[in-house]
């Protein structure tokens, strides 16, 4: 689910928390089976504070909204984010 920044309108892919978990978990345990060599061209384990705020400001994820059609521009790179917990029940009552 797309959701925009209401502080700065920095479009994110917005992800439930067992996503964002589940990621990290995956992400650490491949980073802990790397060389240190691979280790250094990252910035260190992944942690759930990486997915709490906007990419650009550094606004809240609580502060996310449902992005529009045509608040994405073609070809951009989109950073993933929490979803706040309204879109997260969102998700959860389509299931």
């Amino acid at each position: 689910m797309l959701v925009v920044c209401s502080k700065c309108g920095w479009v994110h892919m917005g992800l439930p928390r067992a996503r964002v978990d589940a990621d990290i978990r995956a992400f650490n345990e491949w980073h802990n089976g790397q060389t240190t060599e691979v280790k250094a061209h990252y910035a260190g384990q992944a942690d759930i504070y990486d997915y709490d705020h906007c990419f650009r400001c550094r606004a809240p994820y609580t502060d996310m909204k449902l992005a529009m059609e045509g608040q994405v521009p073609r070809g951009v790179t989109i950073q993933p984010v929490l979803l706040p917990p309204e879109l997260e029940a969102m998700i959860e009552e389509d299931l």
